[in-house]
């Protein structure tokens, strides 16, 4: 196993600025995440977690939400950096719920973004670095020198799920 924090076992967490770095590839992908957020074991139901400011760097997956098709867990993750990551930044299993919007990817290319996100996960609007002086622009404590704003947008949205995508047919493909 190689993750960071787990919030299993019907738990509530709120994860607020953390570094979490170097979680490397496991035997599975859920066991090599920064953060793995999952029902497993879990008499209690699902897992929630609110997770804000954090820094996610060099993680084969940087946040994994959900264990199988039954799993419940809800995660809210905003204003995180999300950098450097080998596999995905955030995957999540079918049932889950991840609201990860506002979420600074690395890039400001939807194109890029969209790879490195797995399952049904709000990213969309995400953050976009501005100037000094852009109305609404905010400064994170994980980025000193940059002010961002959270006008980053992906060109398709499947309104029925509310997921983002980078084109039409995989918007499509996983209509339900």
């Amino acid at each position: 196993l190689d993750y960071g924090i787990e919030i299993g076992g019907g738990a509530e967490a709120t994860i607020i600025g953390n570094t979490i770095i170097n979680c490397g590839k496991s035997t599975t992908d859920w066991s090599s995440s920064g953060v793995l957020v999952n029902s497993l074991y879990s008499p209690n139901g699902p897992a929630t977690a609110l997770i804000k400011q954090n820094v996610f760097e060099n993680n084969h997956i940087a946040l994994y939400v959900g264990y199988d098709e039954n799993d419940l867990s809800e995660v809210i993750a905003h204003h995180n950096s999300f950098i450097n990551t080998n596999l995905r930044h955030i995957t999540s299993k079918e049932n889950t719920i991840v609201d990860a919007t506002c979420n600074w990817f690395g890039t400001e290319d939807f194109a890029e973004i969209a790879p490195k996100i797995a399952g049904p996960v709000n990213w969309a609007p995400y953050l976009v670095r501005v100037g000094e002086g852009d109305p609404g622009a905010v400064q994170y404590p994980w980025d000193d020198t940059n002010s961002y704003t959270c006008d980053g947008d992906a060109p398709v949205r499947n309104v029925t799920r509310n997921i983002p995508y980078a084109a039409i047919q995989p918007a499509i493909d996983e209509a339900h």
